[in-house]
């Protein structure tokens, strides 16, 4: 089965706070039987900085509380569900529930699209988790659509880093279709804007230097990326 890498959610850079002080939040709000949106908001903190750290037992749980609260506060169609919606959708996606992972990841990009408008980039990080989810299943004609739509986005909305794991992503579908021109056309791409933005020497440039060169032994492309 090829191999493709889920789409970014996000740093805890992002949110200018660590683990310990979202878990107090937790506990205060928890102590004081607060039950309503900024407990929820403090849950989908919780639930990046989990995920990112690979911890997915501690993150379900959480991600699954927020929407709970969100839906109890806000209703069901609401733009703060897409947090942990997106959420648990990632997760199952990494677990390979792959039958409860995709009507959440669709449902994250229905509601993106009507909050957000259909440009904006995080519908991009879902298409692109939707297109990592059809290769799982098999489905490189579907994966490519995906992938296509979000890196149409991306062009709109340049990132050195979401955007850039889309085109290895559709490299590698281009790549097992026996496409080789256009995988080697998409990692070079990929590679030269890595570098630009990190270095050659960032762990995240030589991930996909090493992605490239597999696919240059595999398809009997010589020379240097």
């Amino acid at each position: 089965m090829l191999k493709v890498r889920q789409e970014g959610i996000g740093s805890i850079v992002e949110f200018g706070c660590g683990l310990g002080y979202y878990t107090e939040m937790l506990a205060a709000n928890t102590h004081a039987r607060v039950v309503d949106v900024n407990v929820a908001g403090t849950l989908d903190a919780l639930v990046v900085i989990y995920f990112v750290q690979g911890k997915l037992a501690e993150a379900t749980p959480l991600a699954q509380r927020a929407l709970s609260i969100y839906e109890l506060r806000v209703g069901k169609n609401a733009r703060e569900l897409v947090s942990p919606i997106k959420m648990l959708g990632a997760i199952d996606l990494m677990k390979g529930d792959l039958d409860k992972s995709e009507p959440l990841l669709k449902r994250a990009v229905k509601l993106s699209r009507k909050f957000f408008g259909k440009r904006h980039t995080e519908i991009a990080k879902q298409l692109g988790n939707l297109g990592a989810l059809c290769m799982a299943r098999e489905k490189p004609a579907k994966a490519r659509r995906y992938f296509e739509e979000a890196l149409t986005i991306w062009g709109e909305n340049p990132d050195p880093v979401y955007g850039v794991m889309t085109m290895v992503n559709l490299a590698k579908v281009h790549a097992n279709d026996g496409d080789r021109d256009r995988a080697d056309s998409l990692f070079r791409k990929a590679l030269a804007l890595r570098e630009q933005a990190f270095g050659q020497d960032h762990p995240q440039t030589r991930n996909i230097a090493d992605s490239y060169a597999e696919f240059q032994k595999k398809a009997g492309i010589s020379g240097k990326p």
